[in-house]
């Protein structure tokens, strides 16, 4: 169900036409691997006419015990994450992010 939510969002959000210049540096992906691998497949289907290769894509997976501070990000989802230390400012701001999203989702817009 969450890999369809996603898909759905991702499908509506950029499968259409949009100004090159609306198109985010960097999308954060919710998951590890797996949800980041969909979420590359969802671009590569996209027929869109802006470089679907700019957007970069990263996963934030949950740490052990899903414990805030120990998060592992992915930029291929073959290839080896990578965690930054728990007080790295960038962590706090993913962190910040994510948790944003996650209240976003579940209580729906201000």
């Amino acid at each position: 169900m969450i890999n369809a939510a996603m898909n759905q969002v991702l499908r509506r959000r950029y499968g259409k036409a949009i100004d090159d210049s609306k198109i985010p540096d960097v999308i954060l992906i919710d998951g590890g691997k797996g949800q980041l691998a969909q979420a590359k497949n969802v671009f590569a289907e996209l027929d869109v006419s802006w470089d679907k290769n700019h957007p970069l894509l990263l996963g934030v997976a949950k740490g052990a015990d899903r414990k805030a501070g120990l998060e592992t990000l992915f930029f291929e989802p073959e290839g080896e994450g990578f965690s930054l230390p728990p007080d790295s400012p960038a962590l706090h701001v993913i962190q910040h992010i994510r948790d944003e999203s996650h209240d976003h989702a579940i209580g729906g817009a201000p």
